[in-house]
């Protein structure tokens, strides 16, 4: 099983069933001066900002056949239509999976620092001074959004999951026992345990903990007692920064 989505950085969990008993495995990102060309630089902001307005937005639902609306790593993790999910492969006769692993990234969030929202606060003000809107109307529109999508930044809290973010990684949770439900329900009669691993960013931890939500939830609180904690393991799961290993800058 493989779901992908919106790729930001630092999030990855691994919730895993082990039996160490057999052999056999199935692993189902310019500055610009503003000028005749600012009402150019505004659309382009204005994309972004529209596509992160959404992506807080509560409450939304997204239709698999509707995901063009978004921009870049501002896509949402699609849930799979019934007919996706009826065409996954099943074990092949007289093989039966033993294990299965899930490498998320996280779930849908907010900015991820202030500066974006500062930066843009900034352009629009310079377009303001030199007269860069293309009407009165298009300038206040813009700035009212613009100050609403940076409130609910900051009441999200920046870098922090959304309840888009939340609710996608509750539902890959939800989708990975009913594809397993089989694996699942044996590791529960065996005693053994499902193990949780993540970044240490606290998104990729929500984003861990979601899962597991949806994991449990889906098993009639069945596995209840064979998660275990979020291993924080940013050793060997955190995205690190390197500098350029030439020392040019381009």
């Amino acid at each position: 099983m493989k779901e992908t989505g919106t790729a930001k950085t630092h999030g990855v969990q691994s919730p895993t069933v082990i039996n160490p008993h057999r052999a056999r495995k199935s692993r189902s990102r310019r500055t610009s001066t503003f000028s005749k060309q600012i009402h150019k630089a505004l659309v382009a902001a204005g994309a972004g900002v529209l596509a992160t307005a959404m992506a807080l937005t509560p409450g939304i639902t997204f239709a698999a056949d509707a995901q063009t609306n978004y921009y870049s790593s501002k896509q949402p993790y699609p849930v799979p239509s019934q007919e996706t999910t009826s065409s996954y492969s099943a074990a092949p006769a007289g093989y039966e999976p033993i294990y299965t692993e899930s490498v998320d990234r996280h779930g849908s969030r907010g900015l991820s620092s202030y500066k974006y929202d500062a930066l843009l606060k900034l352009m629009a003000t310079t377009a303001v001074k030199e007269n860069g809107f293309k009407s009165e109307q298009i300038k206040n529109e813009f700035l009212a959004s613009l100050d609403g999508i940076t409130a609910a930044n900051v009441k999200n809290g920046y870098g922090q999951l959304t309840n888009l973010g939340r609710g996608e990684l509750r539902g890959i949770g939800q989708r990975a026992y009913d594809r397993n439900k089989t694996l699942f329900d044996q590791a529960n009669a065996n005693g053994e345990q499902i193990a949780f691993e993540s970044s240490r960013e606290s998104r990729a931890t929500e984003s861990g903990d979601r899962f597991k939500d949806g994991l449990v939830n889906e098993s009639g609180n069945a596995l209840a007692d064979n998660v275990q904690a979020n291993e924080k393991r940013p050793g060997t799961l955190y995205f690190h920064k390197l500098e350029n290993p030439d020392g040019t800058v381009k």
